[in-house]
Protein backbone atom coordinates (compact mmCIF):
# COMPACT_ATOMS: atom_id res chain seq x y z
CA UNK A 1 0.00 0.00 0.00
CA UNK A 2 2.60 2.45 0.57
CA UNK A 3 4.32 1.93 -2.47
CA UNK A 4 1.36 2.66 -4.34
CA UNK A 5 0.82 5.42 -2.41
CA UNK A 6 4.26 7.20 -2.56
CA UNK A 7 4.34 6.31 -6.45
CA UNK A 8 0.76 6.82 -7.87
CA UNK A 9 -0.83 10.25 -8.88
CA UNK A 10 -1.22 12.47 -5.90
CA UNK A 11 -4.83 12.00 -5.44
CA UNK A 12 -5.90 9.47 -7.02
CA UNK A 13 -7.95 5.85 -5.75
CA UNK A 14 -6.21 2.98 -4.63
CA UNK A 15 -7.77 -0.36 -5.39
CA UNK A 16 -6.74 -3.58 -3.24
CA UNK A 17 -8.87 -6.40 -4.69
CA UNK A 18 -8.71 -10.17 -2.98
CA UNK A 19 -9.47 -12.79 -5.10
CA UNK A 20 -9.88 -16.43 -3.40
CA UNK A 21 -10.48 -19.79 -5.08
CA UNK A 22 -9.85 -23.53 -4.66
CA UNK A 23 -6.08 -23.83 -4.89
CA UNK A 24 -4.98 -20.19 -4.74
CA UNK A 25 -5.44 -16.33 -3.33
CA UNK A 26 -4.98 -13.59 -5.50
CA UNK A 27 -3.73 -10.09 -4.27
CA UNK A 28 -4.27 -7.14 -6.37
CA UNK A 29 -2.65 -3.51 -5.51
CA UNK A 30 -3.35 -1.15 -8.24
CA UNK A 31 -2.92 2.61 -8.55
CA UNK A 32 -3.22 5.61 -11.45
CA UNK A 33 0.67 5.46 -11.53
CA UNK A 34 2.96 3.70 -14.04
CA UNK A 35 5.54 1.66 -13.55
CA UNK A 36 8.27 2.56 -16.87
CA UNK A 37 8.74 -0.36 -18.80
CA UNK A 38 12.32 -0.74 -18.37
CA UNK A 39 12.06 -1.48 -14.75
CA UNK A 40 9.82 -4.33 -14.79
CA UNK A 41 12.10 -6.72 -15.03
CA UNK A 42 13.61 -5.89 -11.99
CA UNK A 43 10.86 -4.16 -9.92
CA UNK A 44 10.97 -7.08 -7.24
CA UNK A 45 14.97 -7.01 -7.05
CA UNK A 46 16.47 -5.52 -3.42
CA UNK A 47 17.92 -1.87 -3.78
CA UNK A 48 15.19 -1.04 -6.52
CA UNK A 49 13.07 2.02 -7.13
CA UNK A 50 10.86 3.61 -9.52
CA UNK A 51 12.88 7.19 -8.84
CA UNK A 52 15.98 8.89 -8.77
CA UNK A 53 17.96 8.68 -5.41
CA UNK A 54 18.01 11.75 -5.26
CA UNK A 55 13.94 11.72 -4.82
CA UNK A 56 13.41 9.02 -2.93
CA UNK A 57 13.52 8.81 0.57
CA UNK A 58 13.46 4.49 0.59
CA UNK A 59 16.11 2.11 0.37
CA UNK A 60 13.96 0.22 -2.38
CA UNK A 61 13.34 -2.73 -0.36
CA UNK A 62 9.41 -2.66 -0.37
CA UNK A 63 8.63 -4.94 -3.33
CA UNK A 64 11.51 -6.89 -2.29
CA UNK A 65 10.27 -7.58 0.86
CA UNK A 66 6.60 -8.16 -0.40
CA UNK A 67 7.95 -10.64 -2.76
CA UNK A 68 10.04 -12.71 -0.34
CA UNK A 69 7.13 -12.41 2.58
CA UNK A 70 4.64 -14.19 -0.15
CA UNK A 71 6.78 -16.86 -1.21
CA UNK A 72 7.27 -17.77 1.99
CA UNK A 73 3.66 -18.59 2.32
CA UNK A 74 3.79 -20.62 -0.43
CA UNK A 75 2.69 -18.08 -3.41
CA UNK A 76 3.99 -19.30 -6.58
CA UNK A 77 4.69 -15.65 -8.07
CA UNK A 78 4.64 -12.09 -7.90
CA UNK A 79 4.30 -9.77 -10.46
CA UNK A 80 3.62 -6.37 -12.02
CA UNK A 81 1.01 -6.14 -14.85
CA UNK A 82 1.05 -3.15 -16.84
CA UNK A 83 -2.24 -1.52 -18.06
Amino acid sequence: MHNALQHGLEGSAIQVRLEGRADDVVIAVQNAGEIPADLLPTIFAPYRSGRRPSESSGLGLGLHITREIAQMHGAATCRCIPR
